[in-house]
């Protein structure tokens, strides 16, 4: 008796069901993206502008990058063409997602509260800049539209700032 041999398409049905050959297909797509995102980069940096002044031999620039769900790049950041001014530091920022509020958050050690200025961009982005003897420089972008600073408070180097989401007229209260 002769054993019935498995159809191509029986075949591809069993590749599919093979872990190895799934994380190969996702391989390959990560790769695809790095791709797509090494071009968009070669772009931001062929557009820079001539003047753009360089720090330690590198840009400072502020943006960032994600893959859509339909596999289109997304570069988000208000300054890609504008490079941090060389006597400038960049302060360690994080920024908390809350309900109707960004918290945001900003060391710049040596820095005193007379120095520093909030300046509100378009209405997805500030600026925080600090002239004193210490100088620190940050753009910070937020993933959706803001109303403006709701509260303020600087202590030892830290500054803490809330700032107020717009009002989305189609969310549920």
């Amino acid at each position: 008796m002769s054993e019935k041999k498995p159809s191509n398409e029986e075949n591809r049905g069993a590749l599919d069901k093979n872990p190895l050959n799934r994380n190969e297909k996702r391989m390959a797509g990560l790769f695809s993206d790095l791709e797509k995102m090494e071009k968009v980069l070669d772009e931001i940096m062929s557009n820079l502008e001539p003047s753009a002044e360089k720090q330690d031999g590198n840009y400072k620039l502020d943006f960032s990058m994600t893959i859509a769900p339909n596999g289109e790049v997304v570069v988000e950041g208000n300054n890609r063409k504008k490079a941090i001014p060389p006597q400038f530091r960049e302060p360690l920022v994080e920024v908390f997602d809350q309900q109707e509020t960004f918290l945001v958050t900003a060391e710049m050690p040596g820095v005193e509260e007379k120095d520093l200025q909030i300046m509100p961009l378009e209405n997805k982005a500030i600026e925080i800049i600090a002239s004193g003897e210490k100088k620190f420089y940050k753009l910070v972008n937020f993933s959706l539209p803001i109303k403006g600073l709701s509260n303020k408070k600087f202590k030892n180097g830290i500054l803490e700032l809330k700032i107020e989401k717009e009002k989305n007229p189609f969310q549920k209260s």
